[in-house]
This record gives structure tokens, sequence and C-alpha cells, in this order.
């Protein structure tokens, strides 16, 4: 059974049992079914379509974004759906037209026992083929679904004191993609057709520790195996362990650090250990001003099997503009290192890139929401497909019922 088949079929059993629910609920019940159709148009104009570094090539463009969202919550589970497609059309570049993309998904958390629950997800998505690219980009998108379960069990030995263990599997499917020229160590060939299908185990364990009302220490631990269908070099095994502290200081100031150690154990190629973070900073003025500061360093990947270390740092400011308005800023830059390997050309498997983007939000009514934005984004680095400025101007109308 493909993907999207798994997906629909679970999307029509939840809605068997959310409808058999709500008709044998009692009146007050009703409630807990919800619906929520959307609409969002989003027009844009950019200068650089296909991320070219030289001859790039600006256009126009209408993407159509409509989506329902759907929930039931009974006495032990909550169910929750949602489908939704988007359409863009481009004025002048054919390479781009009629481009569709869709978004499904059906999930179920089930309350088994005190503290024992167990959530089924099934999500249908489009996700980047490439990492280095916007993640919003037309050209380096593919259909994939993910279906997973996880067991979790959370412990309170008292008001300070928890511990939370979790298992999970997943089966990851995509439609059948090109490979591109990047630096993630595969035996394969740019050009081939490739099926990024796999399948995933794992477990973790967390354990809290509260010091007064405002501040908590945790070490948190994980292990988890990956199986490609088409590629065994790919195979491999993570093993990561965190230690993080958490606090808020004064009333508007949250932190939060964590370090750690991780290591990625392929099957067929060779691994490196690495040291693992994070900081994250967060101060709410009381004029409206909020501010937002963070790094991580962290495993990550591709679609076409390949690890990546991830170092990271963002920076965001918004400000409140009376009740119905806010501008926003944020910035970032990403590292990110294949491990060691090189590309098929023989270059170093490294990339950098970071982008910047304005954000200005007006509702425009209770239901109505008005966004114009603009991003300049900037590739430096090794990758053979890369070195590339793109700037992008939106204006977003969004209507969610």
């Amino acid at each position: 059974m493909s993907g999207r088949t798994r997906l629909v079929a679970g999307w029509l059993a939840w809605l068997v049992v959310a409808h058999a629910e709500a008709g044998f609920a009692e009146e007050g019940d009703v409630r807990r079914f919800r619906w929520h159709p959307s609409l969002t148009l989003h027009g844009l104009a950019d200068d650089n379509v296909f991320q070219r570094r030289r001859d790039p090539e600006g256009d126009v463009a209408l993407w159509v974004q409509p989506a329902l969202e759907l929930g039931y919550r009974g006495r032990a589970y909550d169910l929750g759906a949602e489908v939704g497609a988007d359409f863009r059309q481009y004025l002048d570049t054919r390479e781009l037209d009629d481009q569709v993309f869709y978004r499904a998904k059906a999930d179920v958390e089930l309350g088994l026992w005190r503290g024992l629950t167990l959530r089924l997800s099934d999500v249908y998505t489009p996700q980047p083929q490439f990492l280095g690219l916007p993640e919003d980009q037309g050209s380096n998108l593919q259909q994939t679904n993910l279906a997973s379960a996880e067991l979790r069990f959370a412990h309170a030995f008292d008001s300070i004191r928890e511990v939370i263990f979790a298992l999970e599997g997943a089966r990851f499917d995509t439609e059948r993609f090109t490979l591109l020229n990047t630096g993630q160590g595969a035996q394969r060939r740019a050009g081939g057709r490739f099926r990024a299908d796999y399948w995933q185990g794992g477990g973790s364990v967390e354990l809290r520790r509260a010091f007064g009302r405002r501040s908590a220490l945790y070490a948190r631990g994980r292990v988890r195996a990956r199986q490609f269908d088409e590629d065994p070099s790919a195979d491999h095994t993570l093993y990561m362990g965190r230690l993080g502290f958490e606090t808020r200081l004064l009333s508007r100031l949250e932190l939060e650090l964590a370090g750690g150690y991780g290591v990625i154990d392929f099957v067929r190629r060779s691994d490196v250990p690495r040291l693992l973070g994070s900081a994250q900073l967060r101060y709410r003025h009381r004029r409206g001003w909020n501010f937002e500061a963070g790094a991580h360093s962290r495993f990550t990947s591709d679609l076409q099997g390949g690890e990546f270390h991830d170092t990271t740092g963002r920076v965001g400011i918004e400000k409140e503009f009376g009740p119905r308005t806010t501008g926003e800023i944020e910035g970032f830059l990403t590292y990110l290192d294949a491990e060691g390997s090189r590309d098929f050309a023989g270059s170093p498997s490294t990339n950098f890139f970071g982008g910047v983007e304005v954000r200005v939000r007006r509702q425009l009514g209770t239901r109505l929401q008005l966004i114009l934005g603009y991003r300049h984004w900037a590739n430096r680095g090794a990758y053979t497909l890369d070195d590339f400025d793109q700037n992008r101007v939106t204006a977003t109308l969004s209507y969610r019922y």
C-alpha cells in the first residue's frame, strides 16, 4: 500500500470514528468536534526563482492554499486531521508553471493508562530534497509520507522529579526523484532516480528535576536506527545524550542551555562523534517588544540519505504596534558539514548560508490577516550547487473560519 493510499484510508477511518462519536455524544458534548476551513493567498515577486549563481531569472507568482482542519476530543483520546493543497502559478517561468503540492495528516492520541499514552500519525507533505535552499522553494520540494507510532510513559515521583520513557517506530516513503549533485557521500550518481524510503525505530528517556517554581534540570538520551530500502550505505544508528538547564529569570526572561554528545554509526561509512548543544534566550517587554536569540549544534538529514552536522544561530525581534499590527525581523546563519565526506565532484561537503526576513502582520478582522514581507537569502560554501543570492517580496492574505 502506497503512502498516499495509507493516509487516505487513515483519514477516512478518522472521519468514521469522529462521526460515530459525535452521533452518540450528548448535546453538551457536541462542542468537542471542531472544524476550521481556511484559505491563504500568497502573491510574490522573486528575482532568482532557480537559485542560480549566474544569469538569475526573476518572476512573479500566485500561490493558492485551501485547507480544512478537523478535530474531536474524547474522554481518553484526541483525534486530529488536516487536508490541504498548494497550487502555484508563475507568470513567465514555464518550468515552474502549474506546480501542485498536497498536505494531509491524521493523528490520534490515546490515554491507555495513568501516565501511558499512544500516539499514531500519518503525515503526507512536501519536504525539501536539498538542505541549504529555501524550504518553500518548489523546485526543491518532494512529496513524502511519514507514518509513525510513539508509546510514551511519564511518571512523577513527586512535585520536583519526573521520568519519561518513549518507544517509537516509523515508515517513511517518497515519490521517486532525481538525485542532485550535492555532497552527502552516498554511493550514487547525480541524475539517477531514487526513492528515500526507510524503516525507523528507537527509544528515548528523559529525567527532570525542578528547582523551585522557575528552574529545572534535565537529562535526555536517545537511540534511533534507520534502514533504507534502496541504499544500504545510508543505514545507520544514532546515539545521543544531552544535559540541560532551563530557568525563568525575573518574570519576563527565559533561558535554556543544553550540551551533550552524539554519533551516527553508519553501516558502510565512517562516523564522526560530535559535541551537541543548544542555547535559547527569550525576553518579553511590557511595551510590546519581544526578543529571542538562540543557537544549536545538532544532527540533521536530507531526503537523499545524507546525515549532516548543523550549526545554526538565530535572532529575532518583534514589536507590537497596537492590538492589530505586529512587526518582525529575523536573521539566521547556518553551517552544514556532511561528516567530512565529499560531493560527486570531489569538493568538501560543507555549506554556509543565511538569510534575513522582515514581516508586518495586520489583523483585518477576527478571521482575516494580511502579512507583508521581504526576504533575502544568500548561499556560500563548497557544494557544487551553491553560491547564489535571492530576494523575495511577498503579500499574504489568510482567512481561517
